[in-house]
């Protein structure tokens, strides 16, 4: 009877530390998961660079996986996309801007100036911060465009919570807004400044966020369409030796030199005068370079002879 008690006692102690073992394991992997999101280059065009907390200048290329505390930097003719592949949240940069990865457990990007095109999945919680002005998301698409002095948010689609970069005393509640799609919000610093000094003095409330209707012919909504097909994805198209605009199925994606990961299929390609159907491959890497005359005064570009199209590579 002695023997088969220990017996008893030894099988669930045994299974007291299977279990918890495994019951470890699986809480270990969701805090790992949770806490190393990868976020990865799908879209270059010309130069952006990557620098890191401890001052390193990197030259990327598609796949390159971002570190938190990575600063992407363009310049006039350069832009980047990013994306977080698990949830397929898009952001990408625009030209002239400095953006920081700021956290990846929660995605939070840090604009300190300049624009970013944003296109987020409702799977993932992402922020973004400006200088006078922080925005929480939720599955939605928005341009974000920020200085020192200013910032304002553009809403394409779904909904945002915006709040104004603001230190609010103990008695004064704090009232995030929503932002409405076909919305821009704008918050200034001089904006700012002033509240904080009168803040729990004499306002006890925070006054709300300037706003107004997107114009039917905004440019930067017009942008964030156009850019919206760009996806990490099958195949790789790299346009070379170029420096003028770039459209794919009648949609700008930038000028001059590209890089970007494109669904496996057929694309109307026109870089100038050239305009053709190109095939992109699962797995394989498509090379385009035109191939033009230098204009002369004002007369209209020519392919160079005897070639009538930019040299195609595979």
């Amino acid at each position: 009877m002695k023997l088969l008690k220990i017996s008893l006692i030894l099988v669930l102690l045994a299974l007291i530390i299977f279990f918890g073992i495994n019951l470890f394991k699986k809480t270990e992997g969701k805090i790992e998961e949770k806490e190393f999101k990868e976020i990865i280059v799908y879209f270059i065009v010309n130069n952006p660079k990557v620098v890191s907390e401890n001052k390193e200048i990197t030259n990327i290329n598609i796949g390159y996986k971002l570190k938190k505390g990575d600063m992407i930097i363009t310049d006039k003719n350069s832009m980047i996309g990013i994306t977080e592949p698990a949830s397929n949240t898009r952001i990408i940069i625009g030209k002239e801007t400095s953006l920081l990865i700021e956290e990846k457990t929660v995605l939070t990007l840090n604009l300190k100036n300049g624009k970013t095109y944003n296109y987020i999945n409702g799977k993932i919680e992402f922020y973004q911060k400006t200088p006078t002005l922080t925005i929480g998301v939720r599955g939605t698409r928005f341009v974000v465009i920020s200085d020192e002095n200013k910032a304002e948010v553009k809403l394409s689609k779904g909904k945002v919570q915006i709040k104004r970069n603001i230190v609010l005393p103990s008695n004064v509640k704090e009232e995030p807004e929503i932002l409405e799609e076909g919305e821009i919000a704008r918050v200034t610093k001089k904006e700012n400044e002033e509240i904080q000094k009168e803040i729990g003095i004499n306002i006890l409330r925070l006054p709300k966020i300037t706003r107004e209707p997107i114009s039917k012919i905004d440019q930067d909504i017009k942008e964030l369409n156009d850019y919206e097909d760009i996806k990490l994805d099958e195949g790789i198209l790299i346009i070379q030796d170029n420096t003028y605009p770039v459209f794919l199925n009648d949609k700008k994606i930038g000028d001059g030199n590209i890089i970007l990961s494109l669904k496996e299929g057929e694309y109307r390609l026109r870089i100038e005068k050239y305009e053709d159907t190109i095939k992109i491959e699962k797995g394989k890497t498509t090379i385009i370079k035109p191939n033009f005359k230098k204009p002369k005064r004002e007369e209209a570009l020519k392919p160079i002879e005897p070639s009538k199209k930019p040299i195609l590579e595979k």
